[in-house]
Order: structure tokens, then C-alpha cells, then sequence
């Protein structure tokens, strides 16, 4: 994929999404790391956190949440129920 988005303005993210479909179709790992690249080279360029590109804050905070992995269904109820009422702190 990379040759295909050699010289692409970042800031164009939908061509870039099109360019990714066509090349990686079925992949949505790799499109996605890709996009979340170009959003951190976005924010470097115009010296703006990621955030403002995307509208501004919202909130005053955010709430991180925890993925249950990929188990036998008796695993993964149980790995859930354990997780019920703690907190994933997240830095800034």
C-alpha cells in the first residue's frame, strides 16, 4: 500500500480511503492503522491535536473502555464479568 501513497497529500483522506479500499480490500487492520497515521501526521503538520481536526473537544474528559478477547464463550462471560466496575485509566 505504501507505493500507492507515496506523494499523497495526507489531508486527503478520502482519496487516500479510496486508494486503501482498491489496495487492501478486506483488510481493515491495516486500512485503519494507516488512517490513524495520517491524523498524527495531520496534527504534526498543522501543529493541531488530533482533536481539533476532528471537530474540537466534546467533553471535558474521556471515558476508555476494555476489549474482551477472543475466547470460548464461558471464557470470554467470565473475563466480562470480571471486568464490571473497575477503571482503565488513560494518560493524555
Amino acid at each position: 500500500m505504501g507505493p500507492s501513497l507515496k506523494g499523497v497529500n495526507p489531508f486527503d483522506i478520502e482519496a487516500i480511503h479510496d486508494t486503501m479500499n482498491v489496495k487492501t480490500h478486506g483488510n481493515p487492520a491495516a486500512k485503519c492503522g494507516v488512517d490513524v497515521a495520517l491524523y498524527d501526521l495531520m496534527g504534526r503538520i498543522s501543529r493541531m491535536p488530533v482533536y481539533q481536526l476532528l471537530g474540537g473537544r466534546t467533553r471535558p474528559e474521556v471515558v476508555p473502555s476494555k476489549a474482551v478477547g477472543l475466547a470460548s464463550m464461558p471464557e470470554m462471560v467470565e473475563e466480562a464479568r470480571s471486568l464490571v466496575g473497575k477503571v482503565f485509566p488513560c494518560s493524555s
